[in-house]
């Protein structure tokens, strides 16, 4: 899977095998381009796609999977006690970023997969995992691709006529073999942003949240609906700021009767 910053087109490939990984620094507007189009055609598919808001300087971290117990036998005082942990396994991220510059950033990066080997070593499952960490400096905006992370799998299946299958001089005429052979590489996109807290005047008129409403028992019971009407603010969870004036007059008398019971006002305000 390379991607080539002057003309956009994008490919990236790898050199170093299973037993290695490559990175590369992209700075190209058309990266959310590429993803969406090699997934639309089923040449890939998104894992995940988090997220994550931290300060500087601190850690963050980022898990899609499940867990499994992991019991653990302690002495203490000559006396045995047992506990229990819990590891995951699925798609992981943590990161670490420090603000060197007013646009610069130092990443420490260690993505890692993980998925269930179908082993186990005294009754705990073992994983297939691959993972990476590396550290780098990117500016605001570029792209750190992390490439090399291959997996390859072969199986095997023997489909047989029962009793004709096992005969060895008929085996070739009453069974099919069939072997198959995956492949697959994990390529992992990190891009950085500073964000800068917003001032009152700053914040746009609506935020997410301001237009939920709770419908009637009209509208829940008879009509099935989950949500109710945007524009009418009776039993509302947050204050609507583009209230009309005309339906402010019409809802009055709801709208003061359930403003004890719920949310209604300002964003973030509660009687």
């Amino acid at each position: 899977f390379d991607i080539n910053v002057n003309t956009g087109d994008f490919s990236f490939t790898s050199l170093l095998g299973s037993g290695g990984a490559s990175s590369a620094v992209l700075d190209t507007n058309d990266v959310r381009l590429a993803l969406s189009a090699i997934s639309s055609n089923s040449y890939s598919k998104i894992l995940a796609e988090p997220n994550l808001v931290t300060l500087s300087g601190r850690p963050a971290s980022f898990i899609a999977g499940g867990e499994f117990a992991v019991p653990i036998v302690v002495g203490v005082e000559g006396a045995a006690a047992a506990t229990t942990n819990f590891r995951g396994f699925g798609t992981q991220v943590t990161f670490v970023p420090t603000v060197i510059d007013k646009d610069r950033i130092r990443l420490q990066v260690a993505p890692s997969v993980s998925g269930l080997s179908g082993g186990s070593v005294g009754g705990i499952p073992s994983l297939n995992t691959r993972a990476v960490t590396t550290t780098v400096d990117l500016r605001e905006g570029q792209w750190l691709a992390i490439a090399g992370l291959i997996q390859d799998s072969q199986t095997g299946e023997k489909v047989r006529v029962p009793g004709l299958g096992d005969i060895p001089v008929l085996d070739a005429l009453f069974s099919k073999k069939n072997v198959s052979r995956d492949e697959r590489e994990l390529i992992i996109l990190v891009s950085p942003e500073l964000i800068h807290p917003l001032d009152a005047e700053e914040a746009p008129l609506i935020l997410p949240g301001m237009e939920v409403t709770e419908p009637g028992d009209w509208q829940f019971f008879v009509y099935g609906n989950y949500e109710g009407n945007p524009n009418c603010h009776h039993r509302s969870t947050v204050y609507n700021l583009q209230f009309r004036r005309s339906l402010a007059a019409k809802h009055h008398t709801d709208y003061s009767t359930s403003s004890t019971y719920f949310v209604n006002g300002d964003h973030g305000f509660s009687p």
